[in-house]
């Protein structure tokens, strides 16, 4: 069962106010990440991990994300598929966004565990500036977020503020909680990108 979530803060801060900050030098624009799995549990994770990873990644005082709606409204409008997103329609995208960067990444299905995989597109030229991995259970899923955004960080030469290291679940009520956070996260997501709130206060109050 999932921890009590308070559902205002949560999905306020983690999908409706990743805001611009006014002293930002690198602007972002994280995309949902590519499933490859036929496991329907992990059918929306690549939407969880883009949103953890770009909550992450806004902690950060010189890096701005842009705002998932305002993604979301410009994709519809110009008619871009993020599944088929070409060279080109991504440098248009991120000219669009006035991104100076565009993550994307994949989550594969390894027997069970996950391989997730994040690049970092120059918006400008279209060139892959960081291709990186991280590996573990799907209840790991904090590990993976830290390392794919630490990479993201040291890639752009900036300085992340010091962290202290998140534990992983130890016990097996601990990790099947974490799993059903991670699952049950992305799932919001998708709701709320289907303007389905009531779906999304559910599966973040279960």
């Amino acid at each position: 069962m999932l921890r009590k979530i308070s559902f205002s803060g949560i999905l306020l801060f983690s999908l409706l106010c990743i805001t611009h900050i006014a002293s930002a030098e690198t602007r972002i624009a994280v995309l949902d990440f590519k499933v490859q799995s036929d496991n329907p549990a992990y059918k929306y994770l690549g939407k969880g991990f883009a949103e953890f990873i770009a909550v992450e990644l806004s902690s950060i005082k010189s890096i701005t994300i842009i705002e998932r709606e305002r993604r979301n409204a410009l994709l519809e409008e110009q008619k871009f598929s993020l599944s088929g997103l070409s060279d080109d329609e991504s440098i248009e995208l991120g000219r669009l966004l006035s991104a100076d960067y565009l993550l994307a990444g994949n989550v594969f299905d390894m027997f069970g565990n996950l391989a997730v995989t994040a690049r970092l597109i120059n918006a400008e030229t279209g060139e892959v500036e960081i291709n990186t991995q991280a590996d573990g259970p799907p209840q790991h899923y904090k590990r993976l977020v830290s390392t794919l955004s630490e990479a993201v960080v040291a890639s752009l030469e900036i300085t992340p503020p010091s962290r202290i290291a998140k534990a992983e679940p130890e016990t097996e009520i601990e990790q099947e909680e974490a799993e059903e956070v991670l699952s049950s996260f992305s799932e919001a997501v998708d709701a709320v990108d289907k303007n389905d709130l009531a779906t999304a206060r559910i599966k973040l109050k279960q």
